[in-house]
């Protein structure tokens, strides 16, 4: 078992780094004023898989650290994707005040639904 779970370990750093260094050669050698549409995609979809494992670690290092218990998975994939739309916004230039404001009573909305239907009792 402890073997698996290391071999499970090892490829996760393996695919974080190769992300990493994706990331990288992509943002460095493309042009988003020249780039074609399909392109812009794959930029947006690596950007949203590395704040996807940004956020993971973040939530792996606050357990580490004793901040917090355990994190849920819908916590950190919510979180990301409200930092990826924020991002995704701001690089269209198409962020304002208004967005966030309307995105924090969404956030609290949510929180408050998720922790209800996680508290009822789902047994038979």
């Amino acid at each position: 078992m402890k073997r698996y779970i290391s071999y499970i370990s090892n490829h996760k750093k393996i695919a974080t780094v190769l992300i990493a260094v994706t990331d990288i050669l992509f943002f460095a050698s493309s042009d988003p004023n020249k780039s074609p549409v399909w392109l812009m995609a794959i930029g947006f979809s690596l950007l949203a898989l590395s704040v996807y494992i940004v956020c993971r670690i973040a939530a792996n290092l606050l357990v580490i650290l004793g901040v917090i218990k355990s994190f849920r998975n819908w916590v950190v994939l919510t979180t990301s994707v409200l930092i990826f739309l924020v991002l995704t916004l701001q690089a269209l230039g198409q962020l304002s005040t208004r967005d966030i404001l309307a995105l924090i009573p969404l956030v609290l909305l949510g929180h408050f639904y998720f922790n209800r239907v996680s508290l009822k009792d789902t047994t038979f």
